[in-house]
């Protein structure tokens, strides 16, 4: 059996709810707790940049709207570190996927 078929109406009312909350805080950009119809029109436009998806990430974590986030106990990093750190995130991931790949260590892989 699948994990959909798992799901109970319950569950995906509570996920669709949470859903709902999560991308409403991104499209409240002031933090106040309301969306109003007139924020819809920058929020789409928040979709449709390229990136669409460091940006409604970093959305979601300014939980106070100040243009930061918190890294760390203390810290609090910007925009432009929130996006250095998820590309070197990345960057990372991508080597330890390649080292797997290539035991020998050569620097080659094989499809």
């Amino acid at each position: 059996m699948t994990q959909q078929a798992t799901r109970t109406p319950t569950t995906n009312a509570a996920s669709r709810k949470e859903s709902v909350r999560l991308l409403a805080g991104i499209a409240d950009r002031s933090k106040d707790g309301l969306v109003s119809f007139c924020r819809i029109p920058g929020f789409e436009g928040l979709l449709c940049t390229p990136d669409a998806l460091y940006k409604t990430a970093f959305q979601l974590f300014d939980r106070q709207g100040n243009g930061t986030v918190s890294y760390g106990k203390e810290r609090l990093i910007n925009y432009a570190e929130f996006t250095q750190l998820l590309h070197d995130f990345h960057e990372e991931y991508a080597m330890e996927a390649f080292r797997s790949k290539d035991p020998a260590g050569s620097g080659y892989i094989s499809p």
